[in-house]
């Protein structure tokens, strides 16, 4: 018997719920972006960005957007499973439609996500190992953070958001001897990227890890040129994936998505390189500033790192977590 796609409980009297489709990128946009706007002062989020997001997603069983009587998407949620251990979960309701049981709705639709997770293909309920649910959610969210917690969630982590703008002169790479950096190739240069982003994720708070059927879809989504490989003797040995503007935005905003180094290679000034890399090529391709997010408490010290190339702290994300199953 096939896995339902939605979760038992019904959306509130006069919602209706359904998985996204990629038609909704520009109305799942508008609400995170009023969410945005609410509980951060500042929307950044476009249907563009929404889109690619999704690439390579199970939308029919990983996210949702509800209704209003008059077909206008007013809350939607995104559950991306990390391996069968952690689920990370996403929820944004329009501020219009706040207290009428929209983010609880949200928050049920996360949780049975992971039962089905944890319970695998076939496996009876009762016998499966329960998922850690992980959601994010801006500082300013009491609201949130007070349904989380009635429901049983505890903090367990903050998230930095840090940008800088990218005006004026920007440093150059400064390389470690020996290494050298191209864009990637794609499949050619796989599973070796696969290999090499796992291994520098190590020591990363709370990640189970990928495997390689969630890397591979991922990883063709990204624009090559900004998916630098730093190699030494013939291995790989850092990574950084970056995301140019989309052209609907129009703060020109860049994304570092991901800067990895193997652990060998930490502590040579590799990160630091990357990362310069990365906030040169953003801007030429049209970025008036870049941002990022981290572990406030990454024991890699990449806050450091960041504060060090010129980024700020412009937003404190809270952690909330808890095991369902």
């Amino acid at each position: 018997m096939p896995r339902p796609a939605q979760p038992v409980a019904p959306p509130p009297a006069g919602f209706v719920a359904r998985p996204a489709r990629p038609s909704d990128a520009a109305a799942v946009a508008r609400v995170i972006a009023a969410d945005e706007e609410r509980h951060r002062g500042r929307a950044t989020t476009t249907a563009e960005q929404v889109t690619a997001d999704w690439a390579g997603a199970d939308l029919e069983q990983d996210s949702v957007v509800v209704e209003d009587a008059q077909g206008r998407v007013v809350a939607v949620g995104d559950a991306v499973p990390n391996r069968a251990e952690l689920l990370l979960a996403y929820g944004y309701v329009d501020p219009t439609r706040s207290g009428e049981g929209l983010g609880a709705y949200l928050v049920g639709f996360s949780e049975a996500r992971a039962r089905r997770l944890a319970a695998g293909a076939g496996a009876p309920a009762t016998d499966a190992p329960p998922v850690r649910v992980r959601h994010y959610l801006p500082e300013a969210n009491a609201g949130a953070r007070r349904l989380l917690e009635g429901r049983g969630y505890a903090f367990v982590r903050a998230v930095l958001g840090m940008e800088r703008e990218l005006e004026g002169p920007l440093p150059a790479p400064a390389w470690p001897a020996g290494v050298s950096v191209r864009d990637y190739r794609g499949g050619a240069d796989e599973p070796a990227v696969y290999e090499a982003f796992e291994l520098g994720s190590s020591g990363m708070w709370g990640r189970p890890g990928n495997d390689f059927e969630q890397w591979a879809p991922r990883a063709a989504s990204y624009d090559p040129t900004l998916f630098q490989l730093a190699e030494a003797d013939g291995a790989i040995v850092g990574l950084s994936i970056a995301a140019a503007p989309t052209g609907d935005d129009p703060d020109r905003r860049g994304h570092v998505l991901s800067l990895r180094v193997v652990p060998a290679w930490r502590r040579r000034g590799l990160g630091a390189a990357l990362l310069e890399k990365a906030l040169a090529d953003l801007r030429a391709r049209g970025a008036r500033s870049a941002w990022l997010s981290v572990d406030a408490e990454s024991p890699s010290g990449a806050p450091r790192l960041y504060l060090a190339a010129g980024m700020r702290v412009t937003q404190r994300y809270l952690v909330f977590e808890k095991a369902v199953g």
